[in-house]
């Protein structure tokens, strides 16, 4: 018995899938020198890279006014916030920012939206901005954290870099002026007051005034990534520069963190706001925030900014919490004058920092170097967060930082 034959028919070519044609990705740096470190077994590793603060023994850290306001959190009631965020929380974020008198001016003129931590805020800035500008340029000081360029090269911006360091460690304003004074209005990234991240250097107060007259008379519009708060020179202090910004009449977003100076980094606790000019600007700038958050997180984290808003309303969480801020402020002071005096002359630079981080001058071979043979871990830019380092480590950084030498 013989089968019939089919009649062959045109072979169709198999079609791959477009996941085919991806390629992995490098690992992000900072988490995979975490991971590397977290698996290191040599015990007197030091981690120098990740921004998290520990204490003076190195042992992680969680401010006790933060515990204390969870144990008094309502767990009741695990509903939806608004698509903005906890009213509360944001009203009194706004307030920390600008202060109360500030506030009660910009009030009307004010959008809030909740978001899931600083990088969460700043894509959403960097959303709004697309939506409003086709082509949108970004001016920024390099070197920066690593983060911003994923997040802007992500959502399409071109850049304008401009060198934030002089020769001498110190902030490049003339720099920074050539690179505002283009005619066509862009939108400027900026680091909250004095805890630039990675150098720790900072513009001083008068070329603050100097660069937000510039950016009012370009047209450009800023968003301060004020991911530090407190860990500078004050919470007043380190807001300054915003006040300065709104007063010569800038656009300013600001994207505000809770991550490190409440110690609620996996809480992913923040806010975008934006100081705008008009209620209409404010309706229109809101209604964009809160579409774009919809559509990308839904809805904001709870706890974190349930925790934030009960220790900034209650007077006496309040005190505590700007005491343990200071605090926390003063040993980061303390760590790197300690390095200071042991490293010697070379690292007498660092002495203009502030805030977390700073740059020790080290080359990627002598980074690398530091890691495999030592057990210290650094950024490959350099960068070093001195909250991250016990104080009983800091003569054996010095040591090896100055052999490198």
């Amino acid at each position: 018995m013989h089968r019939r034959q089919t009649p062959a028919g045109p072979q169709l070519k198999k079609i791959g899938s477009p996941i085919s044609c991806l390629r992995p990705l490098p690992e992000d740096e900072i988490f995979g020198l975490q991971r590397a470190f977290a698996a290191d077994p040599r015990p007197e590793k030091l981690n120098g890279a990740i921004g998290v603060y520990t204490d003076e023994t190195g042992k992680p850290f969680v401010l006790p006014v933060v515990r204390q306001a969870f144990e008094h959190l309502q767990a009741s009631n695990f509903n939806y916030l608004p698509i903005s965020g906890d009213p509360r929380f944001l009203e009194l974020t706004a307030k920390l920012v600008f202060g109360e008198q500030r506030y009660a001016t910009l009030a009307p003129t004010l959008a809030a939206q909740g978001v899931s931590g600083g990088t969460n805020a700043l894509s959403l800035f960097g959303s709004l901005a697309k939506a409003a500008d086709r082509r949108p340029t970004l001016i920024i000081g390099e070197p920066t954290w690593e983060n911003h360029k994923k997040i802007f090269d992500h959502l399409g911006f071109a850049w304008k870099i401009f060198p934030h360091l002089t020769a001498a460690y110190t902030f490049n304003l003339t720099a920074a002026l050539a690179a505002l004074k283009t005619r066509r209005p862009s939108w400027v990234l900026l680091h909250g007051g004095a805890t630039h991240n990675p150098t720790g250097v900072n513009p001083a107060q008068q070329e603050w005034q100097i660069l937000a007259r510039t950016m009012a008379e370009y047209g450009h519009t800023a968003c301060v990534d004020h991911a530090y708060t407190g860990l500078g020179d004050g919470l007043i202090e380190d807001s300054a520069p915003i006040h300065q910004l709104i007063a010569a009449g800038v656009p300013t977003f600001i994207a505000v963190s809770f991550s490190k100076n409440m110690t609620l980094y996996q809480h992913r606790a923040g806010a975008l706001l934006y100081a705008g000019k008009t209620a209409k600007e404010k309706t229109a700038v809101a209604s964009h925030l809160e579409h774009l958050f919809r559509a990308t997180n839904s809805n904001p984290p709870a706890a974190g900014e349930l925790v934030v808003g009960k220790i900034l309303s209650e007077p006496q969480l309040r005190r505590q919490w700007e005491g343990e801020l200071a605090a926390m402020r003063s040993s980061i002071n303390e760590r790197r004058a300690q390095f200071i005096k042991l490293a010697g002359a070379p690292y007498g630079y660092l002495a203009r920092c502030r805030g977390l981080f700073s740059l020790l001058q080290l080359g990627i071979k002598r980074i690398r170097a530091l890691r495999e043979q030592q057990g210290i871990y650094l950024l490959s830019s350099g960068r070093v967060n001195w909250g991250g380092i016990a104080s009983a480590d800091l003569p054996r950084l010095a040591e090896v930082v100055r052999t490198a030498d």
